[in-house]
C-alpha cells in the first residue's frame, strides 16, 4: 500500500512536471512568436502611455479614416512595424505614402500635436535610414518594368546604385533634359520636373493669399537677409510626382547667396477619392509654410 502511494505521488508529481514544463515551452513558444517592435514604435507606444489625450485622439484618426482594417492601435502598431522597413515598389510606392498620412491626417488635434509631430519626423527619418541600406534597392526591377519612369533617361555608374535614396537621386543622362534659352537671360527655366500649378502675387507686406488665407513669405525663408527682396515678386508651385526626376536645377544663372535646410512638419495633404475610394494626395497651396522644406537663394 505505501508502494502504491510513493508510486501514485511520483505520477502526479511527474504529471505536474510535464504540465509545468509544457506551460513554461508553450509560453516560451508564443512569445518567440510574437516579433519585437521596431523601437520608433516603442516610441510612439511610450508617448500614448503618458500622454491619453493624443491616444485618444489617434483612435478617433485611425477609426475615421476606416483603411485596410488599421483601425486599432494594435493593428497600427502592427502595420508601422512593417511599413519602418518597406521596401519601395514602383507600383506601391505612392500608395504606401499617401497611406501612412491618410491615417493619421483624420483628427485636428492630432496634427497640432507637437509631440506626436514630432514622433511622425523621427518615423520618417527613421524609414529613410533604411533606405539607405542595400536592402531597400530589393524591388528596383519593378522600377524598369514600369514606363511612368522612364528609365532609359537616367545615368548608371560603375558600381550601380547602392540604396533607394541613391536611385531616388538618380543622375539624368547629358541631353534627356535639353534646357530652352540657356544663353537668353530673359528665359526662366523650370528647376524641376515638376507639374505646374498656379502663381501668386506677393504683396508689399511680403504674404500671398491663397483660398481665402494670408501666408508670410518671410515666414517661408524662415527670415533671413533676403525676404524682403521678393515683396511684390510673384510666388509660383509646382508638383514633383513619385516617378519623376526629383534633381533641382536653378532657374537662372546667377550666384548662391544663402542655402539652408528649414526643419518643420512632415506633412502630406491626402483624400479619399469618393467614387473609387482610393486615397490620393492633394497638393493645395499653404502647407508648404510649416512643411520641412530646402531654402536656395
Amino acid at each position: 500500500m505505501l508502494t502504491q502511494r510513493r508510486v501514485a505521488k511520483a505520477r502526479v508529481g511527474l504529471f505536474a512536471l510535464l504540465w509545468l514544463t509544457g506551460t513554461w515551452l508553450m509560453a516560451s513558444l508564443a512569445q518567440e512568436s510574437v516579433p519585437a517592435d521596431q523601437p520608433i514604435v516603442s516610441d510612439l507606444k511610450q508617448l500614448l502611455q503618458t500622454r491619453p489625450d493624443i491616444q485618444a485622439a489617434l483612435v478617433e484618426s485611425l477609426v475615421k479614416a476606416d483603411w485596410n482594417a488599421v483601425t486599432t492601435l494594435e493593428a497600427y502598431f502592427g502595420y508601422l512595424n512593417e511599413a519602418v522597413t518597406r521596401i519601395p515598389r514602383a507600383d506601391s510606392l505612392l500608395k504606401d505614402a499617401v497611406a501612412f498620412y491618410y491615417l493619421i491626417n483624420q483628427s485636428d488635434a492630432l496634427r497640432k500635436s507637437e509631440p506626436f509631430q514630432q514622433w511622425v519626423i523621427r518615423f520618417v527619418q527613421d524609414w529613410g535610414g533604411f533606405l539607405d541600406t542595400p536592402a531597400s534597392l530589393a524591388q528596383i526591377q519593378s522600377f524598369y518594368a514600369d514606363p511612368h519612369y522612364r528609365m532609359d533617361d537616367y545615368f548608371v555608374g560603375p558600381g550601380g546604385w547602392q540604396n533607394y535614396n541613391q536611385f531616388f537621386a538618380r543622375e539624368v543622362k547629358p541631353g534627356k533634359r535639353p534646357v530652352d534659352g540657356r544663353c537668353d537671360e530673359a528665359v526662366i527655366v523650370s528647376p524641376a520636373d515638376s507639374v505646374f500649378l498656379g502663381t501668386w502675387p506677393i504683396a508689399d507686406d511680403a504674404s500671398i493669399e491663397a483660398k481665402g488665407v494670408r501666408h508670410s513669405i518671410t515666414a517661408l525663408l524662415q527670415g533671413g537677409a533676403y525676404a524682403d527682396a521678393f515683396k511684390g515678386g510673384v510666388f509660383t508651385h509646382a508638383f514633383l510626382n513619385v516617378n519623376d526626376y526629383h534633381r533641382f536645377h536653378t532657374p537662372a544663372a546667377g550666384k548662391v547667396l544663402e542655402q539652408q535646410v528649414i526643419l518643420g512638419k512632415m506633412d502630406l495633404e491626402v483624400q479619399r477619392h469618393p467614387d473609387t475610394g482610393e486615397i490620393e494626395p492633394l497638393d493645395p497651396v499653404g502647407y508648404q509654410f510649416t512643411q520641412a522644406r530646402g531654402l536656395l537663394i
